[in-house]
C-alpha cells in the first residue's frame, strides 16, 4: 500500500515479492516536463522525450482556420484541442500539417486537400513553415540560456553523495529538463534548417546550410 496526504492507494506486483523487496513503478510515456511537473524528477535519459508547445493563429486567414476545426485540430473557441509535439527523433508529420495549413495564403487555399493527406504545400508555404519553425526553437532555445554553466552544475550534484545528495534532487530534476528540451529543441532547429535550405534550392535562393 502506497499512503498519501490524500488517499491511500494499492499497488499488485505480477510476481511474488518478499517484503522489503524493492520495486519499481514505471510513470508511462512521459515528457521530462511531465515528470518534472507531476513527480518532481527526470532521468538522465528519457527515451519518450518530447517538447509541448502551442502555435501563433493571428495571422492565420480565417478560411484556413475553418479547416483546422474542421479536422478537430482547432475549437471554436479559436484554440488548438491539443498541443503539438516536437521529438529528438525527427519532425513530426502532424506539426508540419498544421504548420502548412496555418500558414497557407488565401491564394493557396487550394492545397488544402493535399496538405490533409501528407503532401508538401507550394515551395513558398513550405518555406514559411520551416522558417516559423526554426525561429520558434531559435527562440525557446534563447529562453533557456546558455547551458555551460548547468554542465558544470550538473556534474557537481551527480558528485554529491548521502543528504547532499538527496538535498540537491529538486535542482537535478530542474537542470536535467532544461538539458533534455534543449536536445529536443536544437535537434529540430537543425531539422527545420535543413527543410529551409532544400526548399530555397527549389526557389532558386541560396542561404547558409548551417543554422
Amino acid at each position: 500500500m502506497v499512503r498519501t496526504p490524500e488517499e491511500d492507494r494499492v499497488i499488485y506486483a505480477p510476481i511474488d515479492m518478499k517484503a522489503g523487496q524493492e520495486f519499481h513503478n514505471d510513470y508511462g510515456v512521459l515528457s521530462s516536463e511531465q515528470l518534472l511537473i507531476n513527480y518532481g524528477y527526470v532521468p538522465e535519459v528519457n527515451a519518450d522525450d518530447y517538447y509541448s508547445f502551442d502555435i501563433d493563429l493571428k495571422e492565420t486567414a480565417p478560411e484556413a482556420k475553418a479547416v483546422l476545426v474542421k479536422v478537430g485540430v482547432l475549437g471554436t473557441d479559436g484554440k488548438l484541442k491539443t498541443n503539438l509535439k516536437l521529438y529528438e527523433g525527427g519532425i513530426s508529420p502532424g506539426v508540419l500539417a498544421i504548420y502548412r495549413v496555418a500558414l497557407l495564403s488565401k491564394d493557396e487555399l487550394s492545397q488544402v486537400d493535399n496538405i490533409l493527406t501528407g503532401k508538401e504545400g507550394s515551395p513558398e508555404n513550405e518555406a514559411r513553415v520551416a522558417i516559423t519553425l526554426k525561429e520558434m526553437c531559435q527562440r525557446r532555445l534563447r529562453l533557456l540560456g546558455n547551458p555551460d554553466r548547468e554542465l558544470e552544475r550538473l556534474e557537481e550534484i551527480e558528485d554529491l553523495k548521502g543528504v547532499e545528495m538527496v538535498k540537491s534532487r529538486a535542482e537535478l530534476a530542474a537542470l536535467r529538463y532544461r538539458l533534455h528540451t534543449r536536445k529536443v529543441l536544437t535537434t529540430n532547429e537543425e531539422l527545420f534548417h535543413l527543410m529551409e535550405v532544400e526548399t530555397a534550392k527549389r526557389l532558386g535562393i541560396n542561404i547558409k546550410d548551417e543554422v
